[in-house]
């Protein structure tokens, strides 16, 4: 698998979060403009989005950071839980000063990222000056019970995927073939190949976020994501599919009712509609920085 060229405009970056632990991904900032804070969803890292991240960088500075077990950033023995993954995003921000590297600091990402961004800005608001959510997680609150592991359905499901394919063309045929890709663009589906997996020495290719981060990260719900929408001060929209059978369309809906500092926006697709429709989604990004007054 090869680099994406497009990633040469921006430049990588590593950070000790912790003894043993060193998270990375790629900055580019752009003097006198606001910056995004862009953090990822689940199994997945920041290069994934490049057919959108990469329309937005050419607009405004770009920072994406791969948590625990994702992309280029190591796993360590086990994931430790998403209250860690805020802090250790704390520290790299900080480290990084990203709150003075533009005109303004803007929290975005999808899914995981998206609701890790929320409760982010509610622990301290004067950090971000908006978010813009990218079909943020939000489950109904029956979801968002904790048991262990071994009693987790979700869990127990990601462990027994498929994780190991001879070749890249086994790689290609079996993803494709999966509904919630079919309707990726090519450039997408390509970013999603050359930076979720990693070939090995044999030829064979193997996921970048193991089985086990996954199912450890689905194990530890965001408990507290509902409490945390209700108290969030940050100007914020949402923008999320028009899947029915996903609880995010309706749960986007109920938030923007219920705090008046959210604003929800319907796009066509499902979870990832970033990687179905980028250039719409870049179009609604921009509208939303607009509404932001950024």
């Amino acid at each position: 698998m090869k680099d994406c060229p497009t990633l040469a405009s921006t430049n990588e970056w590593e950070y000790d979060v912790a003894p043993g632990l060193t998270y990375r991904g790629n900055e580019q900032f752009a003097e006198g403009k606001p910056l995004l804070h862009f953090m990822h969803g689940v199994a997945f890292c920041g290069k994934l989005y490049w057919p959108l991240l990469k329309q937005l960088s050419e607009r405004y500075g770009l920072f994406m950071q791969d948590m625990q077990g994702h992309g280029e950033s190591d796993a360590g023995e086990a994931f430790l839980g998403w209250e860690s993954a805020i802090q250790q995003a704390f520290s790299v921000m900080d480290n990084f000063d990203l709150k003075n590297q533009g005109s303004g600091l803007i929290g975005t990402g999808h899914s995981y990222g998206a609701s890790l961004s929320v409760i982010m800005a509610v622990q301290r608001p004067e950090l971000f000056d908006g978010l813009i959510l990218l079909d943020p997680m939000i489950m109904n609150p029956e979801m968002l019970v904790q048991v262990p592991m071994d009693q987790n359905p979700m869990a127990q499901r990601t462990l027994k995927r498929k994780t190991r394919w001879e070749s890249l063309e086994q790689v290609h045929r079996f993803f494709r073939s999966k509904p919630a890709f079919e309707r990726w663009t090519d450039d997408a589906f390509t970013s999603f190949i050359d930076h979720t997996l990693v070939e090995h020495a044999d030829g064979s290719y193997h996921l970048k976020c193991t089985a086990q981060t996954e199912a450890e990260v689905l194990a530890g719900p965001l408990v507290t994501i509902w409490e945390n929408l209700e108290k969030l001060t940050v100007p914020t929209v949402i923008i999320h599919g028009d899947d029915a059978r996903s609880p995010i369309l309706q749960n986007s809906k109920k938030v923007a009712e219920m705090n008046p500092n959210i604003s929800a926006v319907q796009m066509v697709g499902g979870h990832n509609f970033m990687q179905e429709i980028p250039d719409e989604t870049f179009e609604q990004f921009c509208l939303a920085m607009d509404s932001l007054g950024l």
